[in-house]
């Protein structure tokens, strides 16, 4: 289901990318970032031998699979996503960290947050304007996924845009229903 411009699906979903909006800057960073790391466990679980007692044990919070860092090595190791979506998560986990643990209060227009939304790189190959669909059927496309926007320009112009536009690209991605359809690495 599409809510906002997000693939999301459930109440709790759909309740979070509701008033992102309108969210501070830490809130949206935070919350985006829980359903990323959600999509990329259920990305790497779909390959994984279905044993629930075990995968319980691996996710849980101080189980080996319990960090964000290492759902996005474990999801490249197992080719759930290429280098260039590895490299974007790392980046975007950062970012995350960055907003989590500090205690004095950032926004998108912090330098360093500035700088790290720069390196988020795939929504330049793998975003496109939706008025631009013509172009964008012509274009050779190296991944699975793709994805229209409106407005793309003004997105990837500033830092917030850029971090939710990655957001809403890794989540479309590995949106669950589509792990049947598609062979990995899903971006």
């Amino acid at each position: 289901m599409q809510t906002n411009g997000w693939f999301v699906e459930g109440p709790e979903e759909i309740a979070a990318v509701k008033d992102l909006d309108a969210m501070s800057d830490r809130a949206a960073a935070i919350v985006i970032a829980a359903l990323v790391e959600l999509r990329v466990s259920l990305a790497i679980k779909s390959r994984l031998q279905q044993d629930q007692v075990i995968i319980d044990r691996m996710f849980r919070a101080s189980g080996p699979l319990g960090s964000f860092a290492c759902k996005i090595d474990l999801a490249f190791l197992i080719e759930v996503i290429t280098k260039e979506a590895h490299r974007d998560l790392v980046v975007f986990k950062n970012i995350r960290n960055d907003f989590a643990h500090q205690l004095h209060a950032l926004d998108f227009s912090a330098a360093s947050i500035e700088k790290e939304c720069q390196r988020l790189k795939l929504i330049e190959t793998q975003v496109t304007d939706i008025e631009d669909a013509e172009a964008d059927d012509k274009a050779e496309h190296h991944y699975q996924t793709t994805m229209q926007v409106y407005d793309y320009a003004a997105h990837i112009a500033n830092p917030r845009g850029r971090y939710v536009l990655t957001g809403r690209l890794f989540v479309a991605a590995l949106y669950p229903n589509d792990f049947r359809r598609m062979l990995p690495p899903y971006l």
